[in-house]
């Protein structure tokens, strides 16, 4: 059927059989479509991350530094420092990888170029803009996820230190010449230099507000009692800064005293979890398809900055119901998955294949292959998202679900 359709395109020109072909991934991926399998699906995700394995390998061989892959999008360091040379660089990137027949398929194209990148994961980077356009050249975005639960003031202070920091970074370079921008070392001293200058200032000026206004900040996380948002607010800032190898040093001897401050042991070790920065889990719905544009793409709702859930190709706004439809489904999921779930052997790891029988062949106990405390916590994930948006039949199941499961282990 598949090559059926690209022949019609190619030889008739034919429109509905060329949608069919772009929008053929969402159709295999839903597990609503008529022409859903589970093991084709599987296949396909095996044969798309093979083929993004060869076009980063493809790019790598070309000279290009990958930073991250998806199937969405790659984010590559060209490794050149003038607009002028990364645009010719990636265009002979583009027009190599054209040439290829097994990249035929793909359709590459660049979204935008940065003069300073600063990297954790998807949903918590920043960088400057560059651009032939005075109004973006120099415009620093950023983006923090892993700071969703500082809320507020605090939450924009945060990020306009740390776009303060890579701003005056990039102002620095922009004085430098060629040799200098190949001088590591000069631009590593550069960094420490207005961190010891401009940052750490105001990380003591913030944490020391923060430890006066913790009471307030406790009655604001009534949901969550065991965030402490001044160690929150210390991790984050922390983890951002030791992004550069050159000031990994500079912020561990600054985490020690800002822990200080906040009465908490400056040293860190296995047992003090909560000393240790742990990325947010995400929440993500998969193939969610815009009217506007004709496109699917994921949607990370537990890491999603904005008030409101929207496209990542168009910024076309999903509609509320359409998220709360799929997040209650998802809470159902979960539900049937740990009330149906399996049982295994705490010692030799075997799935229990009789429930009655409370003991496992080499006598030892079983236990749940999905912990109970992971259970709720997906809940309090899914929870919190249903009350940042005022997702009101979505909180309810939630706190159903939550109930039940609390009976029933009193019953037991």
């Amino acid at each position: 059927m598949f090559h059926r359709l690209v022949k019609d395109i190619h030889y008739g020109q034919n429109l509905i059989a060329d949608q069919l072909v772009v929008n053929m991934h969402r159709w295999l991926s839903n597990p609503n479509s008529l022409l859903f399998n589970p093991s084709i699906k599987n296949a396909l995700n095996i044969l798309m991350k093979k083929l993004c394995l060869l076009l980063v390998a493809e790019m790598q061989k070309l000279g290009a530094k990958i930073i991250f892959c998806s199937f969405k999008k790659i984010i590559l360091s060209t490794e050149r420092h003038s607009l002028p040379l990364a645009k010719s660089f990636i265009n002979s990137l583009l027009i190599s990888i054209n040439k290829k027949p097994i990249f035929a398929s793909l359709q590459l194209g660049i979204i935008h170029f940065s003069v300073i990148l600063l990297w954790i994961d998807s949903s918590n980077y920043a960088y400057v803009y560059a651009s032939d356009e005075e109004k973006k050249n120099g415009r620093v975005e950023a983006k923090f996820g892993l700071a969703n639960k500082i809320t507020g003031e605090i939450k924009n202070k945060f990020i306009i230190m740390i776009a303060g920091f890579i701003g005056m970074l990039w102002n620095k370079k922009k004085g430098f010449n060629e040799e200098e921008l190949k001088d590591r070392e000069l631009i590593s001293e550069y960094s420490i230099k207005i961190l010891k200058e401009e940052i750490i200032d105001s990380l003591f000026r913030l944490t020391t507000k923060l430890v006066v206004l913790r009471p307030k900040l406790e009655e604001m996380a009534k949901e969550n009692a065991s965030l402490d948002i001044p160690l929150e607010f210390i991790n984050c800032a922390c983890r951002v800064l030791s992004v550069n190898p050159a000031l990994e040093d500079l912020v561990d001897n600054l985490r020690s005293q800002l822990l200080l401050i906040i009465q908490k042991d400056g040293t860190i070790s296995k047992s003090q979890n909560n000393l240790i920065w742990i990325p947010p889990s995400p929440i993500i719905l998969e193939n969610i398809f815009c009217p506007k544009c004709l496109q699917n793409s994921d949607l990370d709702v537990n890491n999603n900055d904005d008030t409101l859930f929207v496209c990542s190709y168009c910024r076309n706004e999903y509609p509320l119901s359409l998220i709360e439809e799929m997040l209650i489904e998802r809470t159902s999921k979960m539900q049937a998955s740990f009330a149906l779930q399996d049982w295994k052997c705490v010692s030799c790891k075997k799935i229990g294949a009789n429930f009655l029988i409370p003991y496992c062949e080499c006598s030892n106990k079983f236990e749940y292959t999905i912990k109970q405390e992971k259970f709720m916590n997906n809940l309090d994930m899914v929870k919190r998202v249903a009350i940042k948006h005022k997702l009101e039949n979505l909180e309810y199941v939630v706190n159903h679900v939550k109930q039940c499961f609390m009976n029933n282990r009193k019953i037991r």
